[in-house]
């Protein structure tokens, strides 16, 4: 979670979204880092066309 993420959403509000995730808790920037270093790297160099979606399951 991100302090622009804070800034946007009531702590209450956060606490709903965080029971309506699969994972019950909200991506850390380490979360959406390692989705991206998957992506620019060769382990990804066969992945065309897809649209990662790095949500932990709230969609």
């Amino acid at each position: 979670m991100t302090d622009s993420f804070d800034s946007m959403v009531l702590p209450e509000e956060q606490e709903q979204l965080k029971q309506m995730a699969p994972l019950k808790r909200f991506a850390e920037p380490e979360d959406i880092a390692n989705a991206v270093a998957f992506l620019v790297s060769d382990d990804a160099a066969y992945v065309t066309g897809h649209v990662l979606h790095a949500t932990g399951g709230l969609s």
